[in-house]
């Protein structure tokens, strides 16, 4: 597939990537120029993931006390995607923060093995009444509606539109620094990162978040700016526009 790729891109004058992550990637494994490649991020629509609050009937069909923060994974059940880390995390916290719930958003079938190892480690660290699973089917702003933090573990990623999701929705972000995650999040700027695997600094960048209001909605705030200034979608639009126009020869 590897060398099929490779010739086919002899015959492509552009190439673009939605990460600089994504680019180094294409330009060292494919052997494409650094000039035949441009990054243009994915664009997402501001206004249809915006709520004016928390759809607390959508807490409440999920099992979620209303009192309780959610922390958020959206990803489907695969151990790339490191559920594992953030449930070890979220039981190293548990006792300091006993108000919080995990909820994972992803493909719910009832026969997938990887979603019931994901479960049975949740039992086995106590924190099966914890976890709540729901599946997204075009309703994913109500989802980030009740989402107080939202977490990003996987040990590789090209550009997570999960995270920009939480990033437009105002929601605070805490990413591995896998893949393209750190393309998207700056540490201590517009969210946080830690080393994949690592459930002890995601716990204490949790607990960070949990006890600070303040730092959360800052966090929250410079990522959903950031979105609004590179990732809504007429700014994606545009410079796919403008890449087209320079790749044609145009002015």
């Amino acid at each position: 597939y590897l060398k099929a790729t490779r010739f086919a891109n002899r015959f492509v004058d552009s190439i673009v990537a939605n990460s600089p992550q994504v680019r180094a990637f294409t330009e060292r494994i494919e052997g494409v120029p650094a000039d035949r490649l441009e990054v243009i991020y994915n664009g997402v629509d501001l206004e249809a993931l915006h709520r004016d609050g928390p759809n607390l009937a959508l807490k409440d069909k999920l099992g979620i006390p209303r009192h309780h923060r959610v922390i958020a994974l959206v990803a489907n059940y695969r151990p790339i995607k490191r559920h594992d880390t953030l449930l070890h995390a979220t039981r190293a916290l548990i006792d300091k923060h006993p108000d919080i719930s995990l909820l994972f958003v992803g493909a719910n079938n009832a026969a997938d093995p990887c979603m019931d190892e994901v479960l049975a480690l949740a039992q086995s660290l106590g924190l099966q009444d914890r976890v709540h699973r729901g599946h997204a089917k075009g309703d994913i702003a109500d989802y980030l509606s009740i989402m107080h933090i939202g977490c990003n573990c996987s040990e590789s990623e090209g550009l997570s539109n999960a995270v920009i999701e939480y990033m437009a929705a105002g929601v605070p972000a805490i990413v591995s620094n896998g893949g393209g995650n750190p393309d998207l999040v700056l540490d201590g700027i517009d969210g946080l990162v830690f080393p994949v695997g690592d459930y002890q600094a995601l716990a204490e960048k949790l607990d960070l978040l949990l006890s600070n209001e303040e730092i959360r909605k800052q966090y929250a705030l410079a990522g959903q700016n950031k979105v609004r200034r590179e990732m809504a979608l007429p700014v994606m639009l545009d410079r796919f526009e403008r890449h087209y126009k320079s790749a044609a020869g145009q002015p």
